[in-house]
């Protein structure tokens, strides 16, 4: 089969997916599969993801309380770098596909990220960022306000 028009080299970015992302698909493919199985008997799992750059059963489970390793996993340090490249303004020009392809692999793995560091959160500390955004949310410039409605009135006049 075919790679994927989504990933077709264009520009300057790579013909392949990021190392470090094609990592977590798989760790989510994974996942998925041993899920799929244990849905059979009742007995689904935690999402796992793996400390080293492999997928598989006998991978080193990431340590959430180790912040190295945490970094690591998650590492998109290469593609900020590739899309600061092509966004400069004295960077080589880029298409709309060549961001994309970088932006939505950042995206993804910032969203894993953030989504897992969750799990590690003291129930205190979610408590007081819930409260905390609950709050904000209710301001006249909190994020409702400026994020959203302020956003649609300034697209609104520009166009």
């Amino acid at each position: 089969m075919a790679d994927p028009v989504f990933f077709t080299k264009t520009q300057s970015v790579s013909t392949t997916p990021d190392p470090v992302f094609t990592v977590r698909l798989g760790d989510l493919q994974h996942s998925a599969a041993r899920n799929g199985t244990a849905f059979q008997s009742n007995s689904a799992t935690w999402m796992v993801f793996y400390s080293d750059k492999k997928t598989s059963d006998i991978g080193k489970v990431l340590d959430g309380f180790n912040q190295e390793e945490f970094v690591k996993a998650f590492d998109r340090t290469k593609l900020n770098t590739d899309y600061l490249k092509l966004v400069h303004p004295t960077g080589t020009p880029a298409s709309y596909r060549d961001l994309q392809v970088l932006k939505v692999q950042i995206d993804f793995l910032a969203g894993m990220e953030r989504d897992l560091r969750m799990r590690y959160r003291s129930r205190v500390r979610m408590l007081a960022h819930g409260t905390a955004r609950l709050i904000s949310q209710g301001l006249d410039m909190g994020p409702i306000n400026n994020g959203i409605v302020n956003f649609v009135k300034r697209l609104a006049d520009r166009l």
